[in-house]
């Protein structure tokens, strides 16, 4: 009967999940971005002197190709800026742009006082209380990907890298 019960709560919650991750999209057509975007905008913003390509397309958990069509995007609204590495030429660093970091503060402001507004619903304990279950949680689903039966190969989340190794 427990597992039953618990089924039926982890139902409840992945719909919740699903109804919250509908709200964030909605928020981010407002500024004509999708997650792709708005994360690799982010990711940009914390790393100021900029990233290869790859190093943005790992962080993301994003294909290279995909990458590419991200970067496209941005680069055509002119939000960032591609520069030849010193040392290797063939290699590029991307950067936000002025614009583009204008634009990422005003949508990370957004998104960060949204989120704390929704947040504002929880006492300080029941805030704790919920970090300290999604921390929980993240792990023991991190503890069980790592030793998955389930998959042909590894993602290390920590690295946000995949890996081959067999089953």
């Amino acid at each position: 009967m427990e597992q039953e019960q618990s089924r039926v709560l982890l139902r409840q919650w992945l719909k919740t999940q699903d109804k919250a991750d509908k709200v964030y999209v909605s928020l981010l057509k407002r500024f004509k971005l999708n997650k792709a975007l708005f994360f690799a905008l982010d990711f940009l913003r914390s790393h100021p002197d900029g990233v290869e390509p790859s190093v943005l397309a790992q962080s993301l958990g994003l294909m290279r190709q995909m990458i590419t069509i991200v970067l496209n995007d941005m680069d055509s609204q002119g939000f960032i800026m591609r520069k030849e590495r010193e040392d290797d030429h063939r290699r590029k660093i991307i950067r936000l742009s002025e614009k583009g970091s204008a634009f990422a503060g005003k949508v990370c402001k957004e998104f960060e006082d949204f989120d704390l507004s929704a947040l504002s619903v929880f006492s300080p304990d029941e805030l704790r209380n919920l970090v300290e279950y999604t921390n929980r949680f993240y792990e023991k689903i991190k503890k069980q990907l790592e030793a998955s039966k389930y998959r042909a190969f590894a993602y290390d989340i920590s690295n946000r890298n995949f890996k081959n190794k067999p089953v």
